[in-house]
């Protein structure tokens, strides 16, 4: 089916997601920006369009181009909560009122949603499958220069309590600022026994995907977003609430109490069953059909 997609010029981590999605399904995407010429498109049939969140995204494209019959989804991929001071400054997202089905990135339990909202988080990129190492090598790494502060109290007390961890840009490791970082931050990532992840702006943040897909043992701050099949503590990744647990959890990987190889093999397991992009443009399209929308 052809899909439009109605994005920002910038890049996007959520709307790469789900459009990269779509075309490894077999779909056929149009992107519309500001840009984009709308006389050259007039007469394309498109099934479905999908306005994302996002600075710069032109929504006057959803009102002004004649779509025929074809349903407008939603698709708000933000850090922040809708009554952020960057949201309001930048008018990042549009209303779940104008739209038959909405997705929302960072929807918490507490969330009061409407019934044509769901949520819907980043997921893992067949890229970070490509330097895969089964045989890791036994170090213990935390990929952050300490950019927010709830990453530098992590570093506070990996130093304090003198944790075996290696902290921020090891050699050519770096942050990962779009969906492809450099093959050498993959092999780094895919390389390590052990991966602590942080939440960022927002719950929902590329690393922990980056880390789970690796197989290493993903130790990270509790991911509360609402997701189909979550991760579970002490089975396929392990969370913690504050750093001041990391000590105890560091004493029981030393005392053999926790099987890093087998927690880290089983969080790489789910995550390609059920976290990979494809099964996030299907659930988009299933939620579709199950709203009779096609």
């Amino acid at each position: 089916m052809r899909i439009a997609c109605i994005v920002s010029p910038l890049h996007d981590m959520l709307t790469a997601n789900i459009i990269e999605g779509l075309e490894e399904l077999g779909h056929k995407i149009t992107r519309f920006t500001s840009d984009t010429d709308l006389d050259k498109l007039r007469g394309l049939k498109h099934h479905l369009i999908i306005e994302f969140s996002n600075r710069y995204v032109d929504s006057s494209i959803t009102n002004t181009y004649d779509w025929g019959n074809s349903p407008i989804i939603y698709i708000n991929g933000e850090d922040f909560l809708d009554d952020h001071p960057y949201n309001i400054e930048w008018k990042c997202f549009r209303s779940p009122d104008k739209y038959k089905l909405y997705f929302r990135r960072e929807m918490l339990p507490w969330y009061k949603k409407q019934d044509h909202e769901y949520p819907l988080s980043f997921g893992v990129y067949p890229k970070y499958l490509e330097h895969h190492h089964k045989e890791k090598n036994g170090e213990y790494i935390f990929p952050s220069s300490g950019e927010y502060p709830n990453r530098r109290e992590i570093i506070r007390y990996i130093k304090e309590n003198k944790l075996p961890v290696k902290v921020g840009r090891i050699g050519q490791f770096r942050h990962s600022i779009t969906p492809h970082a450099t093959d050498d931050y993959y092999e780094v990532l895919n390389s390590a026994s052990v991966i602590i992840s942080s939440l960022g702006w927002g719950q929902d943040t590329a690393r922990f995907w980056e880390a789970v897909a690796t197989g290493a043992c993903v130790i990270s701050e509790r991911v509360d977003i609402l997701m189909d099949n979550p991760f579970t503590h002490m089975e396929n990744v392990i969370f913690f609430d504050h750093p001041g647990e990391l000590v105890q959890i560091f004493n029981d990987i030393e005392d053999g109490l926790i099987d890093i190889n087998k927690i880290g093999e089983a969080g790489r397991a789910h995550a390609l069953e059920y976290h990979m992009i494809r099964n996030r443009a299907k659930y988009v399209l299933d939620k579709v059909f199950e709203y009779n929308l096609l």
